[in-house]
């Protein structure tokens, strides 16, 4: 127990650092690789040029010279691959679509909406990407319709029913 003791009161104790770099500083290798890196390194033109297959010229940090062309294997082709892909933007957003439509009053109304929808088109209004959305919406509208005169019509035979 009195070694314990005498330990304590002098030097560090345990966890404690004395001298040297603070906890979460590199050393100047780290410190070296990463000033390379935020100064000459362009992560996606290096994984363009590894995906196309294009030689990467080798140097070492220490004496910064440069060396021999690495032509990269198909594996890591391949993972420059998936790397860039998960850095590529999200698809653009889609942009509002105003058009004229007749009123979708009745499953008859339908036949004008879907003309005029493909007119649009035809005359380069809108993508046929963008017609096929509003097709879509139209198609739900004439659901909605149908379902609702369904319902009247269910509601009208059982009342005569009674």
């Amino acid at each position: 127990m009195a070694k314990v003791e005498e330990r304590s009161r002098g030097g560090s104790k345990p966890g404690e650092r004395r001298g040297g770099r603070q906890k979460g500083t590199p050393n100047k290798a780290s410190a070296a690789t990463w000033e390379r890196i935020h100064n000459d390194a362009d992560p996606i033109g290096f994984l363009i040029a590894i995906m196309n297959g294009e030689g990467v010229e080798s140097g070492s940090i220490k004496d910064g010279t440069d060396s021999d062309l690495i032509v990269p294997t198909l594996d890591q082709r391949l993972n420059a691959s998936s790397q860039l892909s998960r850095w590529m933007p999200p698809p653009p957003r889609v942009r509002p679509i105003a058009m004229d439509l007749p009123d979708m009053n009745e499953p008859s109304d339908m036949v004008a909406t879907m003309s005029s929808v493909v007119s649009a088109m035809a005359q380069g209004e809108v993508t046929p990407d963008e017609a096929k959305a509003v097709a879509d919406v139209v198609e739900i509208q004439r659901r909605v319709i149908e379902t609702e005169s369904l319902e009247n019509r269910i509601t009208a035979l059982e009342g005569i029913r009674k």
